[in-house]
């Protein structure tokens, strides 16, 4: 009989063990990992020779048409500058500066005039003209220039919106010259 208890205790404490190491709570650990993503990109700025334009005043009634090619302009020069990895791309061709801003409300294609008010013109926005292409003009946040390692220029004039009455008064527009990669 001693024996058979003493079977019946050892049994329980195996079970009993076996019980506990079923429901002890997982531990988990925490790994912190950290790192760097550097970008295989050249670095690229846009300097333009000046911050501020002042067009010239033109008669209301001789407005050039906003897609026609402008003989003469006011004429805008920039350069990019950068890294030796944008100086290559540079010279390879594969760095353009793309033309950015509102766009007109009748074909979107010149610099819209943000002038509000009374004595704003109407009908009349900011032309582009691509130097390198014939004096054609450029269209705003779409067409691009190819840059070289020098003074880069491009042409700007007030031109009369298509379908629109050109109107007397003030213009004003906010051009950005943005980096391309080609």
């Amino acid at each position: 009989m001693k024996k058979l208890m003493l079977g019946l205790v050892m049994s329980s404490v195996f079970c009993a063990g076996a019980a506990q190491a079923e429901y002890q709570p997982d531990m988990s650990a925490v790994l912190n990992i950290s790192g760097t993503v550097k970008s295989a990109a050249s670095a690229c700025t846009v300097v333009p020779s000046e911050t501020a334009v002042s067009l010239p005043a033109r008669d209301v009634k001789a407005l050039p048409s906003q897609d026609a090619s402008l003989p003469t302009a006011t004429t805008v020069t920039f350069r990019v500058t950068g890294d030796q990895g944008c100086t290559d791309k540079i010279k390879a061709n594969q760095i353009g500066v793309k033309f950015v801003g509102t766009a007109d409300d009748a074909n979107g294609i010149s610099l819209a005039n943000d002038e509000a008010g009374d004595n704003a013109a109407k009908g009349v926005g900011i032309g582009l003209y691509n130097y390198q292409n014939g004096n054609a003009p450029f269209k705003i946040n779409t067409d691009y220039m190819v840059v070289n390692e020098m003074t880069n220029s491009f042409g700007m004039s007030l031109v009369q919106l298509n379908g629109e009455t050109p109107e007397a008064g003030s213009v004003h527009g906010s051009l950005t010259l943005e980096v391309v990669r080609l």
